[in-house]
């Protein structure tokens, strides 16, 4: 644990969510956080980009951070944590400047709504919230990218995050899970073997 940040990896989690919600009310109505959990190892992967929708491969944004680990910030309050953030990342920030939108309300209801949650943020079309699936504001929209495409940078993100470089056996049953999801859901469905074959090139 970060001597800085005197709190579990789950409160910290969650701090970092509600920082963004702070920031959004300062002025930074742009900033978007992408996070999901780690399968099998309760890790959190973080990272922050500036969008007007929800598209985190060509807008400016931060790496892809870890916690426990490298944590994307510390602090012992969401208003510590955002001070960090602004500190941190000031090109970011200041491409992330703008009024505040649906999504920011959105993120706040969550908050509220669900103290101490786990969230789980990588899609434009919904969140998990618990392991529970939420609507987003931007249900029904999604980049003009393929979801090969889109898969293989978040892939490619991961494998620069991670200290082994390789995906593993967890990675691979995350993309099994996903791609089995998309080949039955309503959005850009993609097979499973081609997925896996984007998740082998990376992981080697």
């Amino acid at each position: 644990m970060n001597p800085n940040c005197p709190m579990n990896a789950k409160r910290h989690a969650f701090t970092i969510v509600a920082a963004v919600s702070r920031l959004h009310d300062a002025g930074y109505g742009r900033l978007r956080i992408l996070c999901y959990v780690k399968d099998g190892i309760s890790a959190w992967r973080h990272r922050l980009f500036a969008s007007d929708g929800f598209n985190p491969d060509d807008a400016p944004g931060t790496f892809l951070y870890s916690l426990p680990g490298r944590s994307i910030a510390t602090g012992k309050n969401s208003r510590a944590v955002a001070a960090h953030l602004l500190k941190a990342f000031p090109e970011l920030m200041q491409a992330a400047q703008g009024p505040s939108d649906d999504y920011a309300a959105w993120l706040r209801s969550l908050l509220v709504q669900h103290p101490g949650a786990v969230f789980e943020m990588e899609e434009p079309e919904h969140a998990l919230v618990n392991g529970w699936r939420v609507k987003s504001p931007f249900f029904g929209e999604r980049p003009d990218d393929t979801f090969a495409v889109h898969f293989f940078k978040l892939l490619l993100d991961r494998r620069n995050s991670l200290s082994g470089g390789g995906l593993g056996v967890d990675g691979e049953k995350t993309v099994t899970k996903r791609a089995a999801a998309y080949d039955a859901g309503k959005i850009s469905p993609c097979p499973a073997d081609e997925v896996f074959a984007l998740a082998r090139r990376i992981a080697q």
